[in-house]
């Protein structure tokens, strides 16, 4: 049972990586980018804080509105940066989609 906190912890950190390379290789444009790292950020402070404020309360319809939310977001900008052929942009926003799912998936579990 560690071992898979510790390896669904490790997958939900694993986007920051690419993340980091699209903002270091100039990825335009950047406010894509920010999103994406403002988007992380979101998820892993809803991972190590109290989520039922930063997200909403279990089994809420603002919990599944933020996630669904967050999930297009991040999904439209992997896309988007798909069509420019910018491809840091798109595994880090493919990263966090599927990340989003994840939490989707668990969070309609129950």
């Amino acid at each position: 049972m560690r071992l898979a906190y510790w390896l669904i912890t490790l997958l939900l950190w694993v986007p920051i990586v690419p993340i980091i390379l699209a903002w270091r290789a100039g990825n335009r444009p950047r406010l894509l980018v920010l999103l994406l790292a403002t988007d992380v950020v979101y998820l892993l402070a809803g991972l190590y804080v109290s989520s039922s404020w930063l997200l909403g309360a279990n089994y809420s319809s603002r919990l599944h509105t933020t996630v669904q939310v967050n999930l297009a977001l991040t999904a439209i900008t992997a896309v988007i940066f798909a069509a420019k052929r910018q491809w840091y942009g798109f595994a880090g926003g493919i990263l966090l989609t599927c990340d989003w799912l994840y939490v989707s998936a668990v969070s309609a579990a129950g």
